[in-house]
């Protein structure tokens, strides 16, 4: 009894300082622009989108995404009946000089990525969207990775220089990737078969990429994404 007691209060203890942490983790970060919206895969391979004026594009702070799961972006015209279709129906948003996919109802082996939005990346007619590695029978972050710097700086490093920000490689360090490429919901993850397919015509690249070990760090997005990025596959 005096353990559940006291295993509480501690539990109380760290989520009042994760609330207190910083009063930055308390400030939504809003943009308003006007942007544009497409209710589909198929409406967004053949470019048919519709104008939205004064969005709002919120950033969610850690606190939020800690408690409630989902991706980094809101979006928002403080329209009710409006701001339901963007968080459960509409499919992707363009915004200043970015496409943001929404995670809403996209599935990995069975298992729900959460909700919110995130930047894409484009391959051809495919879209590459990043995130924590989910199936049905395992949900897991890749939190681990972000402390195998010996083996990415090492291998990776050189080819990810100048590719992102620090900020952008150290979330690639806790995620994989994911292609979309239907109206289905559900989503392909990148591994290392379709790596070595991706990269078959660059063999410079598939070198670095061989000499990644272990399945987890192979499908990392920070080993992934950089060297698809210099292979010019995804932009």
């Amino acid at each position: 009894m005096k353990k559940c007691i006291l295993m509480t209060a501690i539990l109380l203890l760290a989520m009042t300082a994760m609330a207190q942490k910083n009063n930055d983790d308390t400030v939504e970060n809003v943009t308003v622009k006007d942007a544009r919206y497409c209710m589909s895969y198929e409406e967004f391979v053949n470019n048919q989108w519709q104008s939205v004026e004064q969005l709002k594009r919120i950033i969610r702070t850690e606190n939020q995404k800690f408690w409630y799961g989902g991706a980094p972006y809101q979006f928002k015209k403080d329209d009710k009946a409006f701001d339901k279709l963007l968080k459960k129906k509409a499919f992707a948003i363009a915004f200043d000089d970015s496409i943001y996919i929404n995670f809403h109802g996209l599935k990995h082996k069975g298992a729900p990525l959460g909700l919110g939005y995130d930047k894409c990346y484009l391959m051809g007619n495919k879209i590459v969207i990043t995130d924590r590695y989910v199936s049905k029978k395992k949900n897991m972050t890749m939190g681990a990775l972000a402390g195998a710097g010996g083996v990415f700086a090492g291998i990776i490093g050189g080819t990810a220089l100048g590719i992102a920000s620090q900020e952008i490689l150290t979330k690639w360090a806790k995620q994989v990737c994911y292609i979309i490429e239907n109206d289905t919901k559900k989503i392909t993850l990148i591994d290392q078969e379709m790596m070595e397919t991706l990269l078959a015509d660059h063999p410079d690249l598939l070198s670095q990429y061989n000499q990644v070990e272990g399945n987890k760090e192979k499908r990392s997005a920070i080993t992934v994404m950089p060297l698809l990025i210099k292979a010019g596959i995804i932009k």
